[in-house]
């Protein structure tokens, strides 16, 4: 019997983000209510976490959602500013930005180790 209520114990932890809907909908329905429907949207998901950059380009700012089984907590959001580009900017230019964004966010996480 007390196996059996460990088990359910690790399996109710196990399957929490199931139960508990452990992503960002709040996080996102927040920023869309703030600034729209944003100008490009880009996903990465994979075994352990997934990911949404949100690019406003027109307003210079970007907001990234990340969660899964490897983030701390249910939604880690994290905003980037940068100089307005506009919508029909050439992509080499979003381009550019968004490789600096992910040069940031990679020195970041490095120092946060």
């Amino acid at each position: 019997m007390r196996t059996k209520i460990i088990l359910l114990i690790f399996l109710c932890l196990y399957l929490s983000c199931c139960i508990f809907k452990c992503n960002c909908d709040n996080e996102m329905e927040d920023i869309r209510n703030q600034y729209g429907k944003p100008e490009e949207v880009e996903s990465y998901s994979s075994s352990e976490y997934q990911s949404e950059t949100w690019w406003y380009w027109s307003k210079g700012i970007s907001y990234n959602f990340t969660w899964g089984s490897s983030v701390k907590g249910h939604c880690e959001l994290s905003k980037y500013t940068f100089t307005p580009i506009p919508l029909d900017s050439s992509k080499e230019e979003k381009s550019k930005t968004k490789n600096f964004m992910r040069l940031v966010e990679r020195e970041i996480n490095f120092c946060n180790k």
